[in-house]
């Protein structure tokens, strides 16, 4: 028989295997992929995607919580200034730099 879009029935048939055998295949490599590879979907990769996240977000904490206590030294000829290497414009431990050197230091002391 036909179909109303005029293609015979096996040639339907053998075109539905095709694809039912594709995407098969298609979502085995996917899987393997997955567990390989350093791929956050699929099966293989949700035991390990969350603890790396975690281990991303305490990183990018870590960093914000010691960032405050970095200096650095400007030489000029007649005098040394110390500066908040963050932003050379804001003094070390002077003015604005002391309550974000204390919540830092809080910070810290409270995460270790």
């Amino acid at each position: 028989g036909t179909s109303d879009a005029g293609q015979p029935a096996e040639e339907r048939e053998a075109g539905a295997a095709h694809l039912s055998g594709m995407q098969g295949v298609h979502h085995t490599y996917i899987l393997s992929w997955g567990v390989g590879n350093t791929y956050c979907g699929g099966w293989g990769g949700i035991p390990w995607c969350p603890p790396v996240l975690f281990l991303l977000s305490y990183a990018k904490l870590l960093r914000s919580i010691i960032n405050p206590l970095y200096v650095t030294f400007l030489d000029y000829p007649s005098d040394t200034k110390e500066v908040w290497l963050v932003d050379g414009n804001i003094p070390y431990l002077k003015g604005k730099h002391i309550p974000l050197f204390l919540a830092s230091l809080l910070a810290l002391l409270l995460l270790f």
